[in-house]
């Protein structure tokens, strides 16, 4: 295949998600999962409050510490307790299936057949439920260790130089892009084939050595519509300090409907790209 051909699959690909995007069966897995972190954005938002308060600071302190319970102190943790600790669990055994059901809703769409229910699809790929959750676990993993190694490496080195924080901010993502590359097709793998893990971990593997320019463009494309969010979270004590501390709701918002379309157009174009070259 000469690079011409290589653009024009490229570019079918997003066409053919962008096309996928006019069904809205194909929107049921990752509405769901918006649905899910908006219901929990809001308990915890809710539950500093009586009556719940003191169901919640039951909990452990591992996962909901103390500061938490202090306004306004309780809106700046929100985005780390919700994303770091509360859908940790609930993206192993939640977002592994809902993304794995996408999964065979677009291979249905890409065979032109007709698209199943969200119930459907779920009762489709209970058969590879487990590895499914294997898979998000070490995905999960492996780029929690390396941003532990990458800051253990780098050090204060970017301590008092903005730009060389950008730089390094910026490394770190391109890593992180680069690990999610290498088992980004597991799912349309177990989905179409119904390997075993190993067989799928190594069929991924390949797949991304065959496709890594390809696999990293649209892994890193998916990465930058997560960005803008991600630079606000950062900023959230600022936006904080200049206006009502309830303001992080709506952060969280933008953060989630963003999250929302980067899966989709990751797991979609990732599939069709797969499907375009399973047999090569």
């Amino acid at each position: 295949m000469n690079p011409w051909q290589g653009i024009n699959r490229f570019l079918l690909a997003y066409r053919e998600a962008l096309v996928a995007m006019t069904r809205r069966r194909t929107w049921s897995p990752f509405f769901t999962l918006f649905l899910v972190q908006i219901v929990l954005a809001v308990w915890l938002y809710l539950s500093v409050r009586p009556p719940f308060v003191d169901f919640l600071r039951a909990w452990p302190e591992s996962v909901i510490p103390p500061q938490f319970f202090g306004y306004p102190l309780h809106m700046l943790l929100l985005p780390s307790v919700l994303y770091g600790r509360i859908l940790v669990p609930f993206g192993a055994l939640l977002e592994s299936a809902m993304l794995a059901a996408a999964t065979l809703v677009f291979i249905q769409f890409a065979q032109r057949q007709a698209l199943p229910g969200l119930g459907a699809a779920l009762r489709g790929i209970r058969f590879g439920y487990w590895q499914f959750v294997a898979f998000w676990v070490l995905n999960f993993a492996l780029i929690l260790g390396l941003r532990a190694l990458f800051e253990m490496t780098v050090g204060d080195l970017w301590i008092g130089f903005a730009r060389r924080r950008m730089a390094l901010e910026a490394a770190q993502i391109g890593l992180s892009v680069v690990v999610n590359g290498l088992i980004a097709y597991s799912t349309v793998i177990i989905v179409t084939e119904r390997t075993t893990f190993l067989q799928t971990l190594g069929r991924a593997v390949e797949f991304f050595g065959r496709h890594w320019f390809s696999t990293l463009c649209i892994v890193g494309f998916g990465t930058l519509i997560l960005l803008p969010s991600n630079l606000l979270m950062q900023r959230a004590h600022e936006w904080i300090g200049r206006f009502n501390p309830e303001v992080m709701m709506a952060v969280l918002g933008f953060s989630m409907i963003s999250a929302m379309l980067a899966y989709y157009l990751m797991a979609s174009v990732l599939c069709f790209w797969y499907l375009m070259h399973r047999s090569s």
